[in-house]
């Protein structure tokens, strides 16, 4: 089993911020890797590019499991009336809004 790949380390780190905001544990790193990958329901979503890391499904998982909701932004996407690609820009108002209330981001190439 891969312990400490990418998304793995992105969730750990993540982790920290949140356990300081709401009082949760911290697994290591090898903890958390083996939790993940053994959650027994996986939520629909593409998957990260990767042969042997952790899928965007299975780190959503992860956090659903321990009481905590996730938001999924595909910029390409956005079905809204008052969202003008030409003139808005998604990430960067998801990243302003997130940092203001000390949220942590992870960010993936997809």
């Amino acid at each position: 089993m891969a312990v400490g790949a990418c998304a793995t380390l992105a969730c750990w780190t993540t982790l920290h911020q949140l356990s300081n905001i709401f009082d949760i544990h911290t697994p290591s790193p090898y903890e958390l890797t083996d939790t993940i990958t053994n959650l027994s329901y996986v939520l629909p979503c593409r998957n990260f590019p990767s042969i042997n890391g952790l899928t965007i499904s299975q780190m959503k998982s992860y956090f659903i499991s321990i009481g905590l909701e996730t938001e999924f932004i595909d910029p390409n996407n956005i079905e809204s009336d008052n969202y003008d690609p030409n003139r808005d820009d998604i990430i960067v108002d998801a990243i302003k809004a997130y940092q203001g209330i000390q949220l942590p981001i992870i960010a993936a190439l997809i």
